[in-house]
């Protein structure tokens, strides 16, 4: 069991899982979903953060001792892993028929994804100033929800929906910005570095009680979930308990609450 948890955290399976949820309940409660489009967001979601955990290692930048060893002990088995997922990635794409322009997004959304890791220029995505958590958000909001739902439609017809997401993910930043305050150069300029962990967490947790308002201007139903508003009292508890925890592991928990908040909008 121990280690089925962690191959499930370690190696970025469970933060697939939950960004398959978060598209399968978001496209369910739109009536799009697709379920060669969940596995391709699985799929993808997957290879990329494996991909930046395989690179981190090779650069010597875990800082977590437990979380370095175990990917070093299982380095071959995980880069087995992102090639069979890159695999099925042209096997996905191949039967969604993606338009040219979706092509054109696909290849740009990879090329910032190596590039947030991989210096390009002498510099990563991550150490640029200012940059790094938005383009976390913006990167997960486009690729979960505007890429395979909205994608070629009225933009005003689903903008709100949009920024409601970004406003999300960059909340739930935060505390791996807190966590990693110390360690991280002072040029990137996060949040909790330009205002500090606390000031940072009080922020956070504004930016999802925002979510939760703007989500029920979005869709009334979502006021009488009370599993929506109890993952939202849940995810507000974790921001505030996180913000000086330094394993990886216990981050894994923020995963385990995107799940369930997918799952809240099939039962809404």
């Amino acid at each position: 069991m121990r280690e089925a948890i962690l191959f499930l955290t370690n190696s970025t399976l469970l933060t697939a899982v939950a960004a398959t949820a978060l598209y399968s309940g978001v496209a369910y409660n739109y009536g799009k979903f697709n379920a060669l489009m969940a596995a391709f967001i699985g799929s993808s979601t997957w290879a990329v953060y494996l991909l930046h955990r395989l690179i981190k290692v090779h650069q010597g930048t875990i800082s977590d001792p437990r979380l370095k060893h175990w990917l070093i002990r299982n380095f071959r088995l995980l880069s087995f892993l992102l090639v069979i997922l890159f695999v099925s990635l042209v096997f996905f794409l191949v039967f969604l028929k993606l338009t040219s322009v979706q092509w054109i997004y696909l290849m740009l959304f990879s090329f910032i994804s190596i590039w947030y890791v991989i210096p390009v220029g002498g510099n990563a995505v991550r150490n640029i100033s200012y940059v790094k958590s938005p383009i976390v958000a913006i990167t997960w909001s486009l690729h979960l929800f505007y890429f395979p739902l909205f994608f070629g439609e009225s933009v005003k017809a689903y903008w709100l929906e949009i920024v409601n997401w970004i406003i999300f993910f960059y909340a739930i930043t935060i505390p791996f910005d807190s966590r990693d305050s110390e360690k991280d150069s002072v040029q990137m300029k996060t949040l909790p570095q330009l205002v500090g962990k606390k000031n940072a967490g009080i922020t956070a947790l504004l930016l999802i009680a925002l979510f939760g308002v703007i989500s029920v201007l979005v869709n009334n139903k979502i006021g009488n979930n009370v599993m929506f508003w109890a993952v939202m009292l849940l995810l507000s508890l974790t921001l505030n308990r996180f913000r000086q925890s330094k394993s990886y592991l216990a981050y894994s928990i923020f995963d385990v609450l995107m799940i369930l908040l997918g799952c809240t909008y099939f039962i809404n």
